[in-house]
């Protein structure tokens, strides 16, 4: 009966609950109905668990791409250059393009997060076997205690055991290690050798489970290699689309809008620094994270409160948001009614209006959004910070527990004795507050470390810790020795673990420490100095012309009418204009890389990725505001001392 009961419950949670994409798909299918086949791609959705197939997702990039043509039409009225013309034109290609390759990039996504996922899995399968030696059990406690993908997997691993679809749970690991054997080699020959391990005794049984948990570390370790050595081209190519390119652009457009009699060069400069260079960069940071596997560890969140640290005081995030858009926003207002020619693409009149105009909107809109990743990443941040110190010191800690407790010493007085050698630490920490709550309150350990609004593990909520503490609870109850055992086995796995962790990190410093400094420094820095420089070269310009037109009237000198011929003076880009487009620029592109460098730093592991964002941005804009007055202040009194 029991049996029954929990099949139901698993069959409950494999219904099926669609996506808005999905939804979006079906529909667009019934609408379409055009039954257009590719079976590698059918493949691709059927592993990342789409309830739809290729003729459902090919028939909505068809309706998305439809849907987009009125967009274009918008553009290519509104752009008057050829530039504008080729991104109206391509415009319908792009949606089309993303709608279709979402679910095979999605499928990729769940490989590389079951790669991450897997030192993990097997690392629950070998310590539930150090415990029980029985694989239907150890499979039963990694399938309870893993996150998806590798959680599923092993659920449905029972489930095919409980309903005969496979003789044995031997078996069911057979027939899956050959599944993912292609892309996972690694995670297959573990599992053979702790499927083998059953036919095996004593040591073994245990050389068996050790040579898995090296197989799959090392085959992880040897992934991120590969990973970490295809990341030059793509660091390189974001450097060139993210700095190189900008600033090339910078420096000639004020100039090419001279000379570009029938151009609408700030247009062209709107699109392309505002649309084609942060599309171009996400797909490339789109391409580099779909090839990093996910994060080995897993932890548990708690729900943002939204505040900040600041110079060394803590400020609730929300009014300070509200604060900090709403005066900016209502000086960028006040400054756009005053100067309402600020946001025209060229000058109008006889003088270039300053970016000081229009800088007020950028930090309206990149401080806040800033503060707002900063805030929701940062008490998140602290918790993981203790819990990867945790993790670290946890394999030296077991050690020690191990040894104590192999001179039949209870596990409470073991940990008592751990945290008392391991002061100052997190250890420390989490022992001596579980056994302080044994003493004082009288609970047993269990509760004190599991209880769920009490317990320890509320203040580490580590899934790795959790579990291996459930291992030796489960052990324990065989007595110290039998303990003490567990204890020492699993410390040699968790160091073992730790080892490709510290490589991995390794692996990636260089290049994540050099896309945030260019993030946080360089692109700020350089485009800050480059909109100042363009006031300073657009009011140059105004003055030439000027100067020019002084000398043509007069009827002194003949010759300079027919420069008139080909400088269009009425076409010089207006410094405000172009500061615009250039601070969206920036706030666009710092959170394409902040993306970028939480995503290698973790994989998608939100709070990696949101408080790279956050400080990318934070930072980023105040560098580039500070840039860009320094520079249109400083110069720009210089030059105007030079042309009077």
């Amino acid at each position: 009966m029991e049996r029954s009961l929990q099949y139901d419950r698993f069959l409950e949670e494999q219904q099926v609950h669609l996506g808005f994409y999905e939804r979006a798909a079906k529909w667009a299918y019934g609408f379409v109905g055009w039954d257009m086949k590719a079976p590698s791609v059918d493949k691709d959705m059927e592993e990342a668990e789409f309830a739809i197939r290729f003729r459902d997702a090919f028939c909505l990039a068809i309706m998305g791409g439809l849907m987009t043509l009125p967009l274009s039409v918008l553009v290519f009225l509104v752009g008057g250059s050829s530039i504008t013309n080729w991104v109206a034109a391509g415009l319908p290609f792009i949606v089309f393009g993303g709608l279709v390759y979402y679910p095979s990039y999605a499928a990729k996504l769940r490989k590389l997060k079951m790669l991450g996922q897997s030192p993990l899995a097997i690392l629950y399968l070998v310590i539930a076997m150090e415990v029980t030696p029985n694989l239907e059990a150890s499979v039963a406690f990694a399938a309870k205690n893993m996150p998806n993908p590798m959680g599923l997997v092993f659920k449905h691993l029972l489930w095919m055991t409980e309903t005969r679809a496979m003789p044995d749970m031997e078996e069911a690991f057979n027939w899956y290690s050959r599944k993912v054997k292609e892309w996972a080699p690694h995670l297959a020959e573990a599992l053979y050798l702790i499927a083998g391990s059953m036919r095996e005794v004593g040591a073994m049984r245990r050389r068996s489970l050790e040579k898995a948990t090296a197989v799959v570390l090392e085959g992880t370790k040897g992934v991120m290699e590969t990973f970490a050595r295809s990341l030059d081209i793509p660091v390189m190519a974001t450097n060139a689309f993210g700095i190189m390119l900008p600033v090339l652009l910078l420096i000639i457009g004020p100039i090419a809008s001279v000379f570009a009699s029938s151009t609408n060069v700030g247009m062209a400069l709107l699109v392309i620094y505002d649309f084609l260079i942060p599309l171009l960069l996400l797909f490339i940071t789109i391409y580099i994270l779909g090839k990093r596997p996910g994060s080995i560890s897993e932890i548990e969140y708690l729900k943002p409160s939204f505040r900040v640290t600041f110079m060394g005081r803590e400020w609730n995030a929300k009014p300070l948001m509200i604060l900090i858009a709403g005066i900016f926003g209502a000086l960028q207002v006040f400054l756009l009614v005053t100067q309402p020619t600020a946001i025209m693409p060229v000058v109008q009149g006889v003088e270039a209006v300053s970016v000081g105009y229009t800088l007020p909107g950028i930090v309206a809109l990149g401080v806040p959004l800033g503060i707002y990743f900063l805030s929701w990443a940062q008490e998140n941040q602290k918790i993981k910070k203790r819990v990867e110190t945790l993790e670290r010191e946890f394999g030296n800690a077991l050690y020690q527990l191990g040894n104590i407790m192999n001179e039949g010493v209870p596990i409470e007085e073991a940990m008592q004795d751990v945290a008392d050698r391991m002061k100052g630490s997190e250890t420390e920490v989490f022992f001596r507050t579980a056994t302080n709550r044994v003493r004082t309150l009288g609970w047993p350990l269990e509760r004190a470390l599991f209880d769920e609004k009490y317990g320890v593990l509320r203040e580490f909520p580590s899934n790795l810790i959790r579990n291996i503490m459930l291992v030796l609870m489960k052990s324990a109850e065989k007595g110290p020795r039998s303990a003490s055992l567990t204890s020492i086995s699993v410390s040699n796995y968790l160091k073992a673990m730790q080892d490709v962790r510290d490589k991995i990190i390794d692996l990636l410093s260089e290049s994540i420490s050099g896309l945030r400094f260019q993030g946080m420094v360089l692109i700020p820095l350089i485009t800050g100095t480059i909109v100042g420089l363009g006031q300073i070269t657009s009011n140059l310009l105004m003055k030439i012309a000027s100067q020019i037109s002084g000398v043509v009237g007069s009827g002194m000198a003949s010759g300079y009418g027919y420069i008139g011929e080909f400088i269009n003076i009425q076409g010089v880009i207006q410094p405000s204009f172009l500061q615009m487009i250039v601070g969206v620029y920036v706030v666009a592109t710092l959170f394409i890389i902040g993306l970028l460098v939480g995503g290698l730093e973790d994989g998608w592991e939100r709070t990696a990725i949101y408080l790279n964002i956050g400080k990318l941005i934070s930072y980023g804009v105040f560098i580039y505001a500070l840039a860009t007055i320094a520079i249109a202040t400083i110069f720009g009194n210089m030059i105007a001392v030079v042309m009077i």
